[in-house]
């Protein structure tokens, strides 16, 4: 028993006993709740103040809700113990629950008359309280409405003044709460009294006939049918909810069938939205004797699909969790149990996800083929999905009932991928009791190790580095990755244990992954585990090593956890000078991302680096340039002395690339240090105009020519000019530019005669070969075929 019990009902004596027995009042309940909460609501002030004094307990405490000991005062009605929180306990009645309500709300929906006379009348500064509105703009007004407490409604109205016209977001109004309420006398001073619109709707369609309807409160109905000539049987909301529907869902059997055989209510009317029948919304509330009525009537189809295919089974195992309203269905309606909606979900399919138990066990055995029923779009089977919904319980049964505990959905993952997602009592359970192997790999061969750094959780990464065997080197990895496709021999190796670094079909481990994540913790986590410095080493299919992704991430903490876990190893000078299939270290990976403090960070420890070359002959400054990055490139050419006129093996300068890359501000940078070359050209005899022409870099054009000794006519090497670049480029701006402006040789061919005509061609830019032929008489060469 939880103290909490007996202070509910206000028995001290049981308390006190309790306590004895080492239960302790100070404990929560799931809701938050301690034994002072629920001595607020029994009206024992003695055991409030015993509890406060004797177990020390916090008036100030809220449960998981924000609801304060004051608010279940108020809920109370009890003004002797308000005035406990407030005079003693130095409570104030200003507080609100995480809902926005304040001890008017509370008491307002109770219906507590006097007690919020007696608190307007001692404490008058709080009554501005009462015109407050709650996170959903409820003023105490609409909850006192919806209580049915006709005195303390025309008390908040005619002596606070509050605001009988006040909406809430929903803009639901006093008539609907009073109609929640049942009290008709109240519906009608509202209407009558103070000119409430009777058939106002809220922005969903929703009216006082839903609330009644939801209510059961067919009086009611029938005082509008009769008053306002409503029509009752076609009344919806905005999306064809009928009163019917209404009625169903919560569970008011006498007013659902007053609806249905005085006012002739459709029982298969659906709705626009999910296609729900009456039926549908019945199974959805769980109502028994709501469903037996409904399936009794012969004009009830009780086979009718929800728009996503669901059938009522599929409803009842998503939302009620009604096993009589499932056997119903199934032996009385003879419903197909395995039948699929359009999600792909089965009946079974919903109650794994849900944790229904008693709804499961009766599918399988009244279907045992049921227990591997995969899922009709991602193949999980109801194992499968009872560990992606953590449903321990579940997963438990379906075990003992022999379930293939090796199944896998359609990207090739199983259990263990799954629940390293968020499960970890569900992860725990299976490894710890071998129902699944810890280096199972899925289609992208990755392991649970990859999916928790993918999914960042730490907590289940922790989890499974307890559970490994730290390889010695990456020959005996790779030789023992061989086993991963045979759990078989995995458990019977002296290795069973989690490999830390198997390499997925990219070949990422998973310190690559965290490196590439940014996930220092996990970094270090990893780092950690292993005992051998090889792991730092192994590349991927790009030939990065971790390095290179956790620079490539612009992490510069990740970067030094690596470095720092091998400082003084000849580890730490092979992580620095490693490259990756296109020569690159990560020095040139710094830079070509852009990352100033990394390239610091990295320059600091082994600056010798900066004169490396990849594997085209470009340097750190092409990288640095062709990023566009002006820190880096001033670092590089004022601290480290590098040479913006140097060439890659095909001739290309920093100039050429900034040319193509329209950063006039990085070239203007470099002018200083260019004077010895101002038009460098590549191998092909281009120069920075031609590349910029042919990319129609408008800008740069005009700083090119304004600024050094070239023009657009200038050649190269087989008689391609920047005119032809612009023409290829299809820039009509740029050609017209050249040709008007500049005055150049409209008439300018290649060595191999191909002409300005035919570059505008191959842009596919009809304008422009139109210019051409209309200015200029430009006209194709018949013997030169566009390629």
């Amino acid at each position: 028993m939880h103290v909490s019990t007996p202070a509910w009902s206000g028995n001290f004596n049981l308390v006190q006993y309790l306590t004895t027995k080492h239960l302790s009042p100070t404990a929560v309940d799931k809701s938050g709740l301690t034994a002072l909460q629920y001595a607020s609501v029994s009206l024992n002030l003695t055991l409030v103040k015993k509890l406060k004094t004797t177990s020390k307990l916090d008036p100030h405490q809220a449960d998981s809700n924000g609801k304060l000991p004051i608010h279940y005062a108020a809920q109370s009605g009890d003004i002797l113990l308000l005035e406990l929180y407030v005079k003693d306990y130095k409570c104030s009645l200003s507080l609100t629950d995480s809902n926005g309500w304040n001890i008017f709300h509370f008491s307002s929906f109770e219906g507590h008359t006097h007690f919020i006379k007696q608190i307007t009348s001692q404490y008058p500064q709080y009554i501005s309280l009462l015109h407050s509105t709650d996170n959903d703009y409820h003023i105490p007004l609409h909850l006192a409405c919806n209580s049915g407490n006709i005195q303390l409604v025309a008390f908040l109205i005619n002596d606070i003044n509050c605001d009988v016209n006040a909406k809430n977001t929903r803009d639901n109004t006093c008539v609907t709460f009073a109609c929640f309420s049942g009290n008709l006398d109240l519906v009608q001073i509202l209407i009558q009294q103070y000119k409430l619109d009777p058939l106002a709707v809220d922005k969903y369609g929703f009216t006082a006939l839903h609330a009644s309807a939801q209510t059961g409160h067919t009086h009611i109905l029938e005082w509008y049918s009769q008053e306002y000539s409503v029509d009752i049987t076609n009344h919806t909301d905005n999306n064809k909810y009928t009163l019917a529907h209404s009625a169903a869902y919560n569970g008011k059997l006498h007013c659902l069938q007053q609806l249905i055989n005085k006012y002739q209510c459709d029982v298969n009317a659906t709705t626009t939205d999910t296609g729900t029948t009456v039926l549908h919304k019945a199974c959805e509330g769980g109502h028994v004797p709501v469903v037996f009525y409904l399936t009794s009537l012969p004009l009830c189809n009780v086979a009718a699909k929800t728009s996503n295919g669901s059938t009522v089974l599929h409803i009842t195992c998503e939302y009620s969790d009604s096993l009589p309203i499932l056997k119903h269905l199934v032996e009385n309606h003879q419903l197909d149990l395995c039948a699929v909606n359009d999600e792909g979900m089965a009946p079974i399919h919903l109650a794994c996800s849900e944790g229904r138990l008693n709804l499961i066990k009766y599918i399988i055995e009244h279907i045992p083929s049921s227990l591997e029923l995969p899922h009709g779009k991602h193949g999980r089977t109801p194992f499968l999905i009872a560990v992606y919904f953590s449903q321990l319980e579940v997963i438990k049964y379906l075990i003992s009932k022999k379930c293939n505990v090796s199944a896998t959905d359609d990207e090739g993952s199983g259990a263990v991928h799954i629940s390293v997602e968020g499960h970890l009592n569900v992860l725990k359970y299976l490894i710890d009791n071998n129902y699944c192997n810890p280096n199972a790999t899925n289609y992208q061969d990755r392991t649970p190790l990859h999916a928790a750094v993918a999914a960042n959780e730490f907590e289940i990464l922790e989890y499974l580095l307890s559970k490994s065997k730290p390889s010695m080197s990456v020959a005996w990895l790779r030789g023992m990755k061989c086993l991963l496709d045979s759990p078989h021999h995995i458990y019977n190796n002296p290795h069973n244990a989690v490999l830390i670094n198997v390499q997925d079909k990219d070949g990422n481990t998973p310190l690559h992954l965290a490196c590439q994540k940014k996930k220092q913790k996990m970094v270090s986590l990893l780092l950690k585990a292993s005992l051998s410095n090889n792991n730092l080493l192994i590349t991927n299919k790009k030939g990065q090593t971790p390095l290179h992704l956790a620079v490539a991430s612009g992490h510069k903490d990740t970067a030094e956890a690596l470095l720092f876990s091998v400082t003084g190893s000849s580890t730490h000078h092979d992580l620095l000078t490693a490259t990756d299939n296109e020569g690159s270290t990560v020095f040139y990976t710094a830079c070509s991302h852009g990352y100033i403090d990394v390239f610091c960070y990295l320059s600091n420890i082994y600056p010798q680096c900066v004169n490396v070359m990849d594997n085209t002959g470009r340097g750190l400054l092409h990288a640095a340039c062709e990023r566009g990055d002006i820190g880096v490139v001033r670092t590089l050419i004022e601290t480290h002395g590098l040479d913006p006129l140097a060439e890659d093996e095909d001739g290309i300068t920093c100039l050429h690339l900034l040319a193509e890359r329209k950063r006039v501000y990085m070239y203007q940078y470099l002018e200083p240090n260019i004077v010895s070359n101002p038009v460098p050209k590549d191998k092909s005899g281009r120069t920075p105009l031609h590349y910029a022409s042919r990319s129609d870099n408008i800008d740069m054009v005009h700083y090119l020519i304004e600024t050094f000794p070239c023009t657009p006519d200038d050649p190269d090497n087989n008689g391609y000019t920047s005119v032809h670049g612009a023409c290829e480029a299809g820039s009509m701006e740029l050609v017209q530019y050249f040709l008007t402006d500049l005055k150049c040789n409209a008439l300018a061919e290649t060595d191999d005669c191909k002409s300005l005509f035919y570059f505008a061609s191959k842009s596919s830019n009809l304008e422009l070969v139109w210019f051409l032929i209309n200015a200029f008489g430009l006209k194709p060469r018949p013997l030169v075929m566009l390629k």
